[in-house]
């Protein structure tokens, strides 16, 4: 696995929990997101959230992820809500730009896909070769 990117990710997860913590029969506790994203190491993290996110909003994201550093970036998106209201096509090119990102060679820039056009915003286009 070569990285993460995460898109509108909350404080905590409610329908996740670390198996390895909890007994069988208990009832588990929400898996703390961010908390979690740093027992990742040194792999690649991005993540997207938007500015007025109704259940995280960017700055309190960024709060929770630290500075971006050449492992880890969260990048902000001025939409109204946690759907990215308004917004699907910021959205969509910057999943375009976390997956050349998160995919490149170290020290690389590298284009592995292309984002086909709106309606679609999510629907990416294998390419072959270099780009």
């Amino acid at each position: 696995m070569r990285g993460v990117i995460a898109v509108a990710l909350a404080a905590d997860e409610a329908y996740v929990a670390e198996a390895a913590s909890v007994p069988a029969g208990s009832e588990s506790s929400p898996l703390r997101t961010y908390e979690a994203l740093r027992d990742l190491g040194q792999l690649k993290v991005a993540i997207i959230q938007s500015t007025r996110d109704d259940i995280l909003p960017a700055a309190e994201a960024r709060r929770r992820f630290g500075p971006d550093t050449s492992t880890r970036r969260l990048r902000p998106i001025d939409a109204r809500d946690h759907s990215f209201g308004g917004k699907l096509d910021e959205l969509s090119a910057e999943l375009k730009a976390s997956l050349d990102w998160l995919l490149a060679p170290q020290g690389t820039p590298f284009r592995l896909f292309e984002l086909s056009s709106f309606p679609a915003p999510f629907k990416l286009t294998p390419r072959c070769g270099s780009p």
